[in-house]
């Protein structure tokens, strides 16, 4: 009857540990969204392929709200396996409300690339709405 009662015991200190754990896992996988004034969304792309890198950043601003848009993007090359080196970098400004913003560069040498993308959205009112992503991409 003790060991029963021990494993019954055991067993309930799993469940509720396991109980209690999951919630904290859920909640920590949950992302936030910040709230933006001066745009409705943001999408960068990145591919490197046939020896071209090609970063793309499209937006949809709130018209009423919108001034102008600042795109920044670096091109960088890994090296070492968990370095990068910047291969090209480059800002522009796009006044459209709805904008598509490309440029391209062209690579060198095979490997993995990554483009770190910094959005500025510029409002009438002075506020900035900044959106940064990093997308990684390898050339064969």
């Amino acid at each position: 009857m003790k060991k029963f009662a021990k494993n019954l015991t055991l067993l309930l200190m799993l469940v509720t540990l396991c109980t209690s754990i999951l919630p904290l896992y859920v909640f920590a996988q949950e992302e936030i969204s910040p709230y933006y004034l001066n745009v409705n969304n943001c999408y960068c792309y990145f591919s490197a392929a046939n020896g071209t890198a090609q970063p793309t950043v499209t937006y949809k601003g709130v018209s009423g709200s919108f001034s102008y848009a600042k795109v920044t993007v670096k091109i960088q090359k890994r090296f070492l396996g968990v370095f990068w080196s910047t291969v090209d970098e480059w800002t522009e400004t796009c006044y459209d409300v709805n904008g598509l913003v490309s440029n391209s560069t062209p690579l060198e040498k095979t490997g993995t690339y990554r483009a770190v993308f910094t959005v500025e959205i510029y409002g009438k009112d002075g506020s900035v709405d900044t959106i940064e992503d990093t997308i990684t991409s390898t050339y064969d």
